[in-house]
C-alpha cells in the first residue's frame, strides 16, 4: 500500500474526517486568502487530490480502450467520478466561508465517507484485476 507521511490514503481519509468532527476551523485554514480563496492551501490541496483522481481515470480509460481492457475502463469512469467529488468538497468548503450561518461539517464528513468506500473498493478491484482474479 502506497503510504505518504507514514499513512495510506484512505487512513489519511479517516484522519481527515476525524480532524472535521473534533477541531477543523476553515475559516483559520482560509485566513489570510480571504481575497483569493481558491489559493488558500486547504483548498489547493483539495483541488489537486480531486485532479489527480480524474487524471488516473482518464488514464485507465486511455489504457482500458487501447488494450481492450473493459474494466480499466470501468474504473477509469468510476474515478472520474470520484474525482467530480473531491471538487464538490472543495465547493463546500468554500461555501462554507461564504456562508457562516450554516454548519457545513457534517455535509463534508458525508461526502468524504461515500469517497472512502468508494476508492476503497477501486483500490481493491483494481489490484484484483491486476493480480488476474478478475476478468
Amino acid at each position: 500500500m502506497l503510504l505518504e507521511n507514514g499513512i495510506s490514503g484512505i487512513e489519511g481519509m479517516h484522519k481527515f474526517i476525524g480532524e472535521l468532527e473534533s477541531h477543523f476551523n476553515m475559516a483559520e485554514e482560509a485566513r489570510g486568502y480571504e481575497g483569493m480563496i481558491w489559493l488558500a492551501p486547504i483548498i489547493f490541496r483539495i483541488s489537486d487530490v480531486g485532479s489527480r483522481r480524474f487524471n488516473f481515470g482518464e488514464c485507465l480509460n486511455y489504457l482500458g480502450h487501447k488494450y481492450g481492457v473493459d474494466a480499466l475502463e470501468k474504473y477509469g469512469r468510476k474515478l472520474e467520478t470520484v474525482g467530480a467529488k473531491w471538487r464538490r468538497v472543495r465547493r463546500v468548503m468554500v461555501a462554507s466561508l461564504t456562508d457562516q450561518e450554516r454548519d457545513y461539517i457534517p455535509m463534508l464528513i458525508k461526502i468524504i465517507n461515500e469517497i472512502i468506500n468508494e476508492e476503497l473498493q477501486i483500490a481493491l478491484s483494481l489490484k484484483a484485476l491486476a493480480s488476474g482474479r478478475l476478468k
